[in-house]
């Protein structure tokens, strides 16, 4: 029986993480000839040069697509737009995939979705139907969910944004976060062994911390960044930093963050954890803080209480957990990780539940793949017009 052909994009650490146990189920599947193209913030240095963590998984084909990346400005960006555009083009041309899977919101994403889209191949969409009403990313995502055949979403909210954004319900499937499937806690790090690796002492009180720019009003969130880091100076706490994701304007924020950790002895700064030493960490953590979506979606499981800081997530689902701060107020920030710190708050959430948290979350996607592919390879697509 000749194999389906299964290509799947990461862009980032982000998007690996939650896709992670899924790549690996389709790559152990004997029915499937899975190649997985590697892009983005994956092959820089400077940002961890995570594709490493990748080729110790052992996925058996991986394509790297390497763009330019050394200009963050809108004009560098879609240099590395058009790059991945003609690169891909290459390779659907060469392997023909029967489904194309990517996820989320990153214009990598968006490139490759208007390529496969040319190509007239079917496409599954991971993470659609959410907002991030702060950053271009909400736009990339809605377009992307526009390309794509059969959605992955994590809520009903965003089940029903999907289907009022034209698309059939019988392709908007429900399943949760991937990065939060059955069994997401097994083989977790002790504290001890995540000292080993990360080389330092953990402290009774710690804090894990990322900010990501906000790709609107630029200059004004680079003054923002700098006031959160301010606040976590004034704190006086052991804090975790992980870099910013590979946006707009992320050169001049990494380059602040290692500046400001170069000589601290209580801020720590990392390229790139790797999701088994971040959740690991975020078991033993006192408090997330920053506008990453991993504190929006990931840390209810872990009952870790969230400072969320700015516009960034706005317009998510918000767990419990979450306390939302806004941006550039120094003083805000402070006390609202004060708060997230007191024992009242981390008593009022200790039996909360994670709306993005359904156990069978990669069963139920890994089914609907293998169901994609036992079809006729038709990829139309029909405006589905709600009732009025």
């Amino acid at each position: 029986m000749k194999k389906k052909v299964v290509t799947v994009l990461t862009t980032s650490r982000a998007d690996y993480g939650i896709m992670k146990d899924l790549i690996r189920t389709l790559d152990q599947d004997q029915s499937i000839k899975l190649n997985l193209i590697v892009t983005g913030s994956h092959l820089l240095k400077d940002m961890g040069l995570s594709v490493s963590e990748i080729i110790s998984d052992g996925i058996n084909k991986i394509t790297k697509i390497k763009t330019p990346m050394d200009d963050d400005s809108p004009k560098g960006i879609s240099r590395a737009y058009s790059t991945l555009v003609n690169e891909l083009s290459k390779v659907f041309d060469m392997d023909k995939p029967d489904l194309f899977i990517l996820l989320g919101d990153r214009y990598e994403s968006l490139a490759a979705a208007t390529t496969a889209t040319n190509f007239n191949i079917k496409i599954l969409h991971i993470s659609g139907g959410s907002l991030s009403l702060g950053s271009t990313d909400d736009t990339y995502r809605h377009m992307i969910t526009k390309s794509a055949h059969i959605h992955i979403v994590e809520t009903k909210e965003y089940r029903d944004r999907v289907i009022q954004m034209g698309e059939d319900p019988k392709s908007v499937h429900n399943t949760g976060s991937l990065s939060l499937s059955k069994g997401f806690k097994k083989g977790l790090l002790s504290k001890s062994q995540l000292e080993k690796e990360l080389k330092i002492e953990l402290f009774d009180t710690f804090l894990i911390s990322t900010y990501n720019p906000v790709s609107r009003e630029l200059e004004k969130q680079f003054e923002y960044f700098k006031t959160f880091y301010k606040a976590i100076d004034r704190l006086n706490i052991q804090t975790l930093i992980t870099f910013s994701n590979a946006d707009v304007g992320n050169i001049k924020f990494n380059n602040y963050i290692k500046s400001i950790t170069k000589n601290s002895k209580k801020l720590h700064l990392y390229s790139n954890l790797g999701r088994l030493k971040y959740f690991s960490l975020m078991q033993y953590a006192s408090t997330m803080v920053g506008n990453s979506s991993s504190g929006i979606i990931e840390s209810a499981s872990f009952r870790l209480p969230t400072v969320n800081v700015g516009k960034r997530q706005a317009g998510r689902v918000h767990p419990e957990n979450i306390i939302n701060v806004d941006d550039g107020n120094l003083d805000k920030i402070i006390k609202a990780v004060n708060k997230a710190l007191s024992s009242s708050f981390k008593n009022s959430i200790n039996n909360i539940s994670n709306p993005y948290q359904k156990n069978h979350a990669l069963d139920k996607t890994y089914q609907i793949v293998k169901k994609e592919l036992d079809k006729e390879s038709l990829v139309e697509k029909s405006f589905n017009d709600l009732a009025q």
